[in-house]
């Protein structure tokens, strides 16, 4: 049934940057539904995503961001831990947050809060910006719900909490443990771009993160984790 509902939602394949925010906006507003489908916003929100490349990094990362938020929100109990594709389209779309924002160094990342969805605060528009001086330093700033760090250490969680709850002896497990790799690498990433902006406190949250999946494990099993 939310593959059919998704399939009728229908979005140009080019958007204006108004429509993006307007369709964006009413998705994050229909979140708290009683009546929502959780899966289907998820899903409509991932054909925004790919909507939003072709109108550049300042309204594709607010887009990814919205859509990373909706995946951990769609999770209601406590020891339920995120199924195995939603966590790496997770991972995606946070990997391509951090290549874009690697590719325009001259980005930097805000943040509203996630009841917030006007168009305009999406990111900064021109007609937000301060007059003289401070333009070029506002155009810089693409405002996000959440953070990149709030992110990763949420999909770390539920990725140690997928292993503390699947059998190891299965072939599940396994396939479960090759996600570590690619996690250590995200982190690494989040943190130089931590380091970048001088938020050291973040930097040594993430730092952490690297360290303990990094280090006190036997050589073997470290190289087998690792593996491509």
């Amino acid at each position: 049934r939310a593959d059919r509902r998704v399939a009728s939602w229908h979005v140009q394949d080019v958007m204006t940057e108004e429509e993006l925010e307007k369709k964006v906006a009413e998705l994050v507003a229909s979140r708290g539904r009683k009546s929502t489908d959780h899966r289907v916003i998820l899903r409509q929100l991932e054909v925004l995503t790919k909507a939003a490349r072709i109108l550049g990094p300042r309204k594709e990362i607010p887009v990814l961001a919205y859509l990373i938020s909706a995946m951990f929100d769609s999770n209601r109990l406590i020891d339920e831990f995120m199924e195995l594709q939603q966590w790496r389209t997770c991972h995606r779309s946070l990997t391509r947050i951090l290549k874009l924002l690697e590719q325009n160094k001259h980005l930097v990342l805000g943040s509203v809060s996630s009841d917030t969805v006007g168009g305009e605060d999406l990111v900064d528009s021109e007609s937000s910006q301060l007059n003289g001086a401070n333009d070029k330093k506002h155009s810089s700033i693409v405002k996000i719900v959440g953070s990149v760090d709030t992110f990763i250490l949420r999909l770390e969680d539920e990725y140690v909490k997928s292993l503390q709850q699947i059998n190891p002896h299965t072939q599940e497990y396994v396939v479960r443990l090759s996600d570590e790799a690619s996690l250590v690498e995200l982190a690494e990433s989040i943190r130089a771009y931590d380091l970048k902006v001088g938020d050291m406190q973040a930097a040594a949250a993430v730092s952490l993160l690297v360290i303990e999946h990094s280090y006190y494990k036997h050589d073997s099993h470290a190289a087998a984790v690792q593996k491509p």
